[in-house]
């Protein structure tokens, strides 16, 4: 008996915290990357991140459904979940703290998690009473979408889910523009800006990504140093997600901003940190980088 609950301890772990047993946050000890600023980190819900280490062995004949996944202890006592014909560690996610303020503290992925499109077609204008759905509109698109959905659903415990507040979350037309009043691209319009939205997990805008408060640099502020850089997990380059071929810096993520100049494309940071490049909506190698806001 005592072999079979070693045995499966995992999931049954797993499986009484997504019924609501609470899990403390953890935080990480302060430290800094490529940059003089010294963050402090914390770990909050789980994801799978890095491919299953040589001679790890997938046991499949307990799988535990966990949002999107179907996760398997391995013999190394660590679950996993399976993508294509290869397995990847379910693991704590790490979140920087960029704001930890007495109503909340705001999180962002320290890593690039997952990849996808914004939305799935370029130039995929809908129809709406009285307006026009625009592709890069991020109160529809699918990223969004997936965030609130299959991302909320799978990452977090139903305790965690409720640590989680829901955000007013500002898609007005200034948070398409960097933070900063110099420079307001397009004299500060952008008729592609949508309604603001009600989210638990959401993208950052340009004028977050450019934040000084944040400890973001100006928008064509990049190089080893840049506090935006993101790496992209394992998991999230076998969905496609790039990354600079150098190894020096990380990988391309999206903003939730659209660009003022066509209804096809929105924001994203560069590799190296660049925060005001462009893609196609239907991109489906841009990095997913969620944020939230926890609870006091």
């Amino acid at each position: 008996m005592d072999k079979i609950v070693r045995k499966f301890l995992p999931l049954i772990l797993l499986a009484l915290a997504l019924v609501g047993v609470p899990a403390a946050l953890s935080f990480l000890s302060n430290f800094s990357w490529q940059s003089e600023i010294v963050w402090t980190y914390v770990e909050f819900g789980s994801w799978p991140q890095t491919r299953a280490a040589e001679g790890v062995e997938i046991d499949q004949s307990e799988p535990l459904a966990v949002g999107a996944f179907l996760y398997c202890k391995g013999s190394d006592g660590a679950l996993y979940a399976k993508l294509g014909q290869d397995w990847f560690k379910v693991e704590p996610i790490t979140w920087r703290v960029l704001s930890d303020k007495k109503g909340s503290r705001l999180l962002l992925a320290e890593k690039i998690l997952a990849c996808g499109s914004y939305y799935d077609v370029a130039g995929g204008n809908r129809s709406a009473v009285g307006a026009t759905i625009y592709s890069n509109n991020y109160k529809h698109s699918r990223v969004r979408a997936w965030l609130n959905e299959t991302f909320l659903q799978t990452a977090f415990t139903a305790e965690e889910k409720e640590r989680i507040q829901l955000s007013a979350v500002d898609n007005s037309e200034r948070s398409t523009n960097p933070d900063t009043k110099s420079v307001l691209w397009n004299g500060g319009k952008n008729k592609y800006f949508c309604e603001d939205t009600s989210d638990k997990v959401f993208l950052f805008s340009e004028r977050e990504a450019t934040k000084s408060a944040f400890g973001f640099g100006v928008y064509d502020s990049y190089g080893a140093g840049s506090a935006r850089i993101r790496m992209p997990t394992d998991f999230a380059k076998a969905q496609g997600a790039r990354q600079d071929p150098t190894g020096r810096y990380g990988g391309w993520w999206w903003l939730r901003s659209p660009s003022y100049s066509f209804d096809d494309s929105a924001r994203g940071v560069t590799d190296f940190g660049y925060a005001c490049d462009l893609d196609k909506v239907s991109a489906t190698g841009g990095g997913i980088v969620p944020a939230i806001r926890l609870k006091p």
